[in-house]
């Protein structure tokens, strides 16, 4: 009897091993071989889910995509609408949002040419702004903010903040200490202590 193969798990296990050689190598390390190898599974498998290495790519940056949005879930379910733990849960923390913002690095690259990455990064962005616009208007019910803040504008510029905030704390992650992230998304919410 044939051997029956769950296709979405083996699909997310190339997807989290590729994920993984990004992070440790970049993106030249991307290659059906090389992903095969470390996966333990045989090019011709790879092949199987992957035309070529950027439907690779836009798959590996779409599950990276997916668990982010769930460690903001998991905050959100831990804190309520506590828009500094929603943006924690978004910036390069923990080694699982390492490799998201490590792929959304990577992505750029190739989305200036690509016109798919390109509205594949837009729809991410819009989706993220629309998380977090969410999440302030419930700060706003529960009192945590004032009331009449414009939730539109303040995730606009919150996801825009977070954005560069990502990049630098994956560049130099020592000039960053949890107390002085917090201190500068409060400032951006307009929370100064």
């Amino acid at each position: 009897m044939p051997r029956i193969v769950d296709h979405q798990q083996r699909r997310d296990a190339v997807a989290r091993v590729a994920l993984s050689l990004i992070v440790e190598h970049g993106l030249d390390a991307l290659t059906v071989r090389k992903v095969a190898r470390a996966a333990g599974f045989s090019t011709a498998i790879v092949s199987h889910y992957f035309a070529d290495k950027r439907q690779m790519l836009l798959y590996v940056y779409r599950f990276a995509v997916l668990r982010a949005a769930g460690q903001v879930r998991d905050a959100l379910d831990a804190h309520g609408h506590d828009v500094v733990a929603c943006l924690e849960a978004l910036l390069p923390l923990t080694p699982q949002s390492r490799e998201y913002w490590a792929i959304w690095l990577a992505l750029w690259d190739w989305s200036t040419s690509d016109p798919e990455l390109s509205a594949e990064q837009n729809l991410q962005v819009r989706n993220a702004r629309q998380m977090v616009a969410a999440v302030v208007e419930g700060a706003v019910a529960e009192g945590r903010l004032p009331a009449g803040t414009d939730s539109a504008m303040l995730a606009r510029r919150l996801v825009t903040m977070t954005n560069g905030l990502a990049v630098q704390i994956l560049f130099d992650p020592a000039d960053w200490s949890r107390e002085q992230i917090r201190d500068v998304i409060r400032y951006e919410i307009g929370l100064r202590s």
